[in-house]
């Protein structure tokens, strides 16, 4: 399987997480959001490129890491559920209790 590929997904995984910790942290510090929203006109769009860019460069900074790494699809198919999951539950966790 592609390095790529394989790098992508545990990027992707990382990032899910992080999404969810960006947006509970930007929600509760009124001062980053501001800040946020000043940087390119409102505060989704800049958490939207800051994903973007995590998500470019784990990918690339991992595909070293994958060289010989044979990750079966089955394997990655549960991690790409398990980024999804995690951020869900991170952020729905966050509004229910805020």
């Amino acid at each position: 399987m592609n390095r790529i590929i394989q790098s992508a997904v545990w990027s992707f995984f990382v990032v899910c997480i992080l999404n969810g910790i960006l947006v509970i942290v930007k929600e509760s510090y009124g001062p980053l959001k501001t800040s946020m929203a000043e940087l390119t006109g409102h505060h989704w769009v800049t958490h939207g490129v800051i994903i973007i860019a995590l998500q470019l460069l784990l990918t690339f900074a991992l595909a070293g890491r994958f060289k010989h790494a044979e990750l079966n699809d089955e394997f990655l198919s549960k991690m790409l559920t398990s980024g999804v999951v995690l951020g869900v539950v991170l952020i729905t966790g966050f509004y229910i209790i805020h």
